[in-house]
């Protein structure tokens, strides 16, 4: 594992986080880090080539991007990157399902 990945894990976890949350959050950045082995260097169009995943749908997307955000907002705060990158990613709208009725 990425050490910048194992340290922003024990930050989770200090926050609070559900140990779900975590295991989430993790794989969703190893899996970023597949795409992007430098993690310190990647750049907003390397976040959006990632998150842009046509194959995704957009709660995934959303998804993914919260992981970035959480991760590129911690490392930027403690001195690991000197910007966050992921401040100019586009918000995701997830679409409102239509309401399925109870049946009688």
């Amino acid at each position: 594992m990425h050490p910048l990945i194992a340290e922003w894990r024990v930050w989770l976890a200090a926050s609070g986080k559900p140990s779900t949350t975590i295991r989430l959050r993790t794989n969703q950045l190893l899996r970023f880090a597949e795409h992007q082995p430098d993690l310190v260097s990647a750049t907003t169009a390397d976040m959006l080539a990632w998150v842009g995943n046509p194959r995704w749908v957009a709660s995934t997307r959303k998804s993914h991007r919260s992981a970035l955000t959480s991760f590129y907002g911690w490392a930027h705060a403690f001195g690991h990157v000197a910007a966050d990158q992921s401040r100019k990613l586009p918000a995701i709208r997830v679409p409102r399902r239509p309401a399925r009725p109870a049946p009688e």
